[in-house]
């Protein structure tokens, strides 16, 4: 695998310049994503596709919506960060919550239980 980097950093150096190194990285990084998890398979069975994934990707975009709606809002950074933090967080809480993410439901069930 080395070598085939170091063969594609070299042909890709005198177009790319820096940017070949980050280009055969990513793609290094990609092909070792795939085989561990095609041999990690064999190890033990992940179930890919369910409800609480669904959830996740719900409540990730709904961070993503605010988080671009409040840097069309031109705050200062600070303030952008902050707000875009809070209003991130508070809204991945309650989409997770509003789909039942199963995850979640038990941990709040444990804390409201430790805290009555």
């Amino acid at each position: 695998m080395r070598l085939q980097m170091f063969f594609l950093n070299f042909i890709l150096i005198s177009t790319w310049k820096e940017n070949a190194a980050a280009f055969t990285t990513l793609v290094a990084e990609g092909i070792m994503l795939g085989i561990c998890g095609w041999k990690s398979r064999e190890i033990c069975k992940v179930k890919v596709f369910n409800k609480n994934l669904l959830t996740v990707c719900v409540g990730t975009a709904a961070v993503v919506g605010i988080c671009f709606t409040v840097r069309m809002a031109k705050f200062q950074s600070t303030v952008e960060l902050l707000i875009s933090v809070v209003l991130s967080g508070i809204a991945y809480f309650i989409v997770l919550i509003a789909l039942k993410n199963e995850n979640v439901l038990k941990l709040m069930k444990k804390f409201l239980k430790i805290k009555a």
